[in-house]
């Protein structure tokens, strides 16, 4: 079996990009002087502006981190699966299950109403329109279940590898 890699990295559309960026910006200064004006009139303190600022900065730059710069890539070849986030460049593969493991593989739903799990995890596609599928797998038993996006190419070589398996 030849391995498979898929990347969940999707391209944003230029003008997307640069509306995401403006409107960012735009929200930062309008949330500073929204905050300064109530500062000015006495409504609220000195350390409550920095604080509010420094919070939403953070969270506006989780979000766009989480959504827009974090994609995931599965490989999978015939003896295990590897899943991996990239955080702008450089992968990172997270989990790494043997074929031999694999319990179920199919709708996220009817995993969650067979298998009671332990720990779940998620590599899904952010921003795209593949399905997300989950595999149930038992080590040192402890039953685990991952979510993720396989494109057709990586579901049929998935499913061919574990009817092998059978």
């Amino acid at each position: 079996m030849a391995a498979v890699i898929q990347s969940t990295k999707g391209k944003i559309n230029p003008l997307k990009a640069w509306l995401l960026i403006i409107s960012s910006v735009l929200s930062l200064f309008l949330l500073d002087a929204v905050l300064r004006w109530l500062y000015d009139h006495g409504r609220v303190s000195a350390l409550f502006v920095n604080i509010a600022i420094g919070v939403y900065t953070l969270s506006l730059f989780a979000l766009l981190l989480f959504r827009f710069s974090i994609s995931c890539t599965y490989f999978l070849d015939g003896v295990k699966i590897c899943f991996g986030r990239v955080y702008i460049k450089n992968a990172r593969y997270s989990e790494q299950i043997m074929l031999r493991e694999i319990v179920f593989f199919g709708r996220p739903d009817d995993a969650k109403s067979k298998y009671a799990v332990d720990r779940l995890k998620n590599f899904t596609a952010r921003r795209g329109e593949i399905e997300t599928m989950a595999i149930v797998y038992r080590r040192e038993k402890k039953t685990m279940r991952i979510l993720f996006s396989p494109n057709e190419e990586m579901r049929q070589k998935l499913e061919e590898a574990l009817k092998q398996k059978k």
